[in-house]
């Protein structure tokens, strides 16, 4: 390890005094999926806690909708560049989140890789799950396949001075999806 750089905790983040600022790491794996009891309450990790990656993970493959909210501002952006559509506030990032697990309540979010400041943070993601409900893109209906999907990303995240996220914005190609779940060819 580079002896400029202090590790925080067991989370893979890194930190340079000189900079301030957090440093590209893995975070390991998360699974959980809809109705795994959570080993622990990731409440009120925030983020530049050693814990947070795996939290945020957590609260992503998580059906529990309180767990969720907890790691946002009431008026956090969310947009989801692969569908093209915007959330502005909780209420509406949360309905996203139901819609996903409408979808796919299997849904899995494994961070991997991520690299940040006390502004905010890019990180690599894993998106998988099965199609067990339909899936809206477009106005166009696609139907329930339960086939299985894996999707690589990047979120973008911005914070508040208090850790909590105050804007996330995945970038990923649907058609992958798409294309594993047969409703389309490339």
């Amino acid at each position: 390890m580079n002896g400029d750089l202090a590790k925080l905790g067991d989370a893979g983040i890194f930190v340079d005094p000189r900079a301030d600022s957090l440093q590209a790491a893995s975070c390991g794996r998360v699974r959980h999926g809809e109705g795994t009891v959570m080993s622990r309450d990731w409440r009120g990790i925030r983020y530049g806690s050693p814990e947070f990656c795996e939290a945020y993970g957590a609260c992503w493959s998580s059906a529990d909708e309180a767990l969720f909210a907890s790691f946002f501002t009431k008026d956090v952006l969310y947009v989801d560049c692969a569908s093209r559509r915007s959330f502005q506030g909780i209420e509406e990032t949360l309905a996203f989140f139901k819609s996903m697990l409408a979808f796919s309540p299997d849904s899995k979010i494994e961070f991997s890789h991520w690299i940040g400041d006390q502004r905010g943070f890019a990180a690599e993601w894993t998106w998988s799950g099965t199609a067990a409900g339909k899936l809206v893109l477009d106005g166009i209906v696609y139907p329930q396949t339960d086939k299985r999907f894996s999707v690589n990303g990047v979120a973008f995240c911005t914070v508040d001075p208090a850790g909590l996220v105050t804007s996330h914005k995945d970038y990923y190609d649907m058609r992958i999806v798409l294309k594993q779940l047969g409703l389309i060819s490339l």
